[in-house]
């Protein structure tokens, strides 16, 4: 049995992601074994969408891995983000390769919608959160180019406060 009981639950989500591709590409590859076609000449929207949301989630990952070392402490959750929407979406996509075609329309537009609506909302707080803090960091600066420290204003001008 594989124990990961000193690893982060986002390490653990990205090794069951990984599993659950490998599992389909396996199932996938079994179910056009012999035929003439591929998955991308039968479905070639879903496989299109698969690997856009594939590359999405990498590049997200990468991001947020690269962004953990700066200081900026929301990018990585922001990317934490985007990998999370990518996941579920690429998986939706290519799992509709296993189901008819009106079924799985709905579904991935279903579970689309839903991943946007869920993820839509914290996404937007980290964004204001950002940029919350980097104009809070501007002002800050500009304040102390233009009137100086305060403390030290204070320091000089100790009837200033009253």
């Amino acid at each position: 049995m594989l124990r990961l009981r000193g690893t982060s639950s986002s390490t653990k989500c990205h090794l069951a992601y990984g599993f659950l591709i490998a599992s389909m590409l396996a199932l996938l590859r079994l179910k056009y074994q012999g035929k003439n076609t591929s998955p991308f000449d039968t479905h070639p929207t879903n496989m299109a969408a698969f690997l856009v949301t594939v590359c999405t989630y990498t590049a997200a990952l990468i991001a947020e891995l690269i962004t953990a070392q700066t200081r900026w402490r929301r990018y990585p959750a922001i990317f934490g983000r985007i990998a999370a929407i990518s996941t579920a979406l690429s998986t939706a996509s290519l799992g509709t390769v296993f189901l008819p075609s009106a079924v799985g329309c709905i579904l991935v537009f279903s579970l689309w919608v839903l991943m946007l609506l869920w993820t839509a909302r914290q996404l937007v707080w980290a964004f204001y959160l950002v940029l919350y803090n980097t104009l809070a960091i501007v002002v800050v600066q500009l304040i102390h180019a233009f009137v100086g420290p305060v403390e030290q204003n204070l320091e000089e001008h100790p009837d200033s406060l009253v």
